[in-house]
């Protein structure tokens, strides 16, 4: 890969190391999901517990047929 990954590398220690093979990174900004009750996405739900209901995925292989979430 040209520029070596991402603009960022996330360490260990959550900080974020800026990668200096990019000429411009953008600045980092924090953004947090909305909850989806519809689609059973709620916070504090741990992630992996999706694997379980791979359907309720499905807005992000085919997003043309969740165009509401967007």
């Amino acid at each position: 890969m040209k520029l070596h990954g991402g603009a960022h590398y996330e360490l260990i220690n959550s900080r974020l190391l800026c990668n200096s093979a990019y000429h411009t990174v953008p600045e980092i900004s924090v953004a947090y999901p909305a909850e989806v009750p519809d689609q059973r996405l709620v916070r504090r739900k741990p992630i992996y517990k999706l694997i379980e209901e791979l359907h309720l995925l499905e807005f992000l292989t085919a997003p043309e047929r969740h165009t509401a979430l967007y």
